[in-house]
């Protein structure tokens, strides 16, 4: 009697290939329960924190360690009184220095500018040579006031070729 030898109809590197097959397959659909569940924990992680960025909130200890450059600069914006006081300052250096002329102010309503702050527009004649042009916008530069310069034209001065005609436009911050 013979015996038969029946042979296993797999081999052994098919069957530890159908293992990996399995293990791939188990891993792949696992990924795929999980994968949409961590993405839309991601989603909405990004939209808190937009929204964290987006309002800011200022706390109250920064406020109040900022009071002081706060009331500084309010001082600046003058008022009626403001007003008169840099006119004040500016014709007492006009009786110093000797190439300014004149302050006028080109409208008495406020004017609102490009940063939403309201000023009066003054316009500040000066006549002489450049170094006393120069030394008298150095003075009015001092001043403790708020005003930024808007225009600056000069020409020669008609009775004196050495001499200089300015008109130098600034407006000066007010409170509204």
């Amino acid at each position: 009697m013979e015996k038969q030898i029946q042979h296993f109809p797999l081999s052994t590197r098919e069957i530890i290939l159908v293992i990996i097959n399995l293990f791939s397959l188990i891993f792949l659909i696992v990924l795929l329960v999980k994968l949409p569940v961590a993405a839309e924990s991601l989603r909405q992680a990004r939209i808190i924190s937009t929204k964290d960025d987006a309002t800011v909130s200022y706390e109250y200890n920064q406020a109040v360690s900022h009071k002081p450059d706060f009331d500084k600069l309010s001082a600046l914006f003058l008022d009626d009184r403001g007003v008169i006081s840099f006119v004040n300052e500016v014709e007492t250096l006009k009786s110093d220095e000797n190439a300014i002329q004149r302050v006028t102010f080109t409208s008495q309503k406020p004017v609102k500018d490009r940063t939403g702050n309201f000023g009066i527009p003054v316009v500040i004649e000066m006549t002489g040579t450049w170094e006393q042009i120069g030394k008298g916008l150095e003075k009015i530069q001092l001043l403790p006031f708020l005003f930024r310069p808007v225009t600056f034209e000069s020409k020669p001065s008609v009775s004196n070729p050495v001499t200089f005609d300015v008109k130098y436009g600034v407006l000066l911050y007010i409170s509204p």
